[in-house]
């Protein structure tokens, strides 16, 4: 297994962590080495962090997320007869988005819910509650027709049927 020399970018730093080969490396040992190497302590990192791995065969970054994929960098890089492995760490907090939103999509201003007749309708914050209560099956002035049971007088007078 080939032993290479690890170089981190981080901050607009260039922080050269030492030496590491594919049977020791992790994200974990990765940020650890890092935040010592910067800070002087041995914390975990507990923020997010993102890693790229620089390819200089193809002049692109790839994006590192897991154990594996990190080991599969260095894979490529033995497989190149490459010694050294420059990765981009940046510090990040995380947005969840819909997965059918794009970068491209403008974001929509207000809410949208379902309305009765089956299209969207935008409604803001201030009027969700008077939105929400204003629908038929709501109204209070067929109230005095209902009995204590909850039949109405004309369902009582039909044999309980509706008509």
């Amino acid at each position: 297994m080939d032993v290479f020399k690890i170089i981190v970018l981080f901050c607009n730093e260039k922080v050269e962590l030492g030496e590491c080969d594919a049977d020791h490396i992790s994200l974990i040992t990765l940020f650890h080495a890092l935040t010592e190497k910067i800070s002087g302590t041995d914390d975990v990192p507990f923020e997010d962090l993102w890693v790229w791995a620089q390819l200089p065969w193809s002049g692109e970054r790839l994006k590192v997320k897991t154990d594996r994929e990190l080991v599969s960098v260095f894979m490529m890089f033995e497989n190149r007869s490459l010694d050294i492995i420059v990765f981009e760490v940046e510090t990040g907090c995380y947005i969840p988005t819909h997965p059918e939103v794009s970068s491209n999509a403008q974001p929509e201003p207000e809410p949208k819910m379902l309305d009765i007749e089956g299209g969207y309708q935008a409604i803001g914050w201030c009027d969700f509650e008077d939105e929400t209560f204003n629908y038929e099956g709501d109204s209070e002035k067929d109230d005095d027709l209902d009995d204590e049971d909850g039949e109405g007088k004309d369902k009582q007078n039909n044999g309980g049927h509706i008509r």
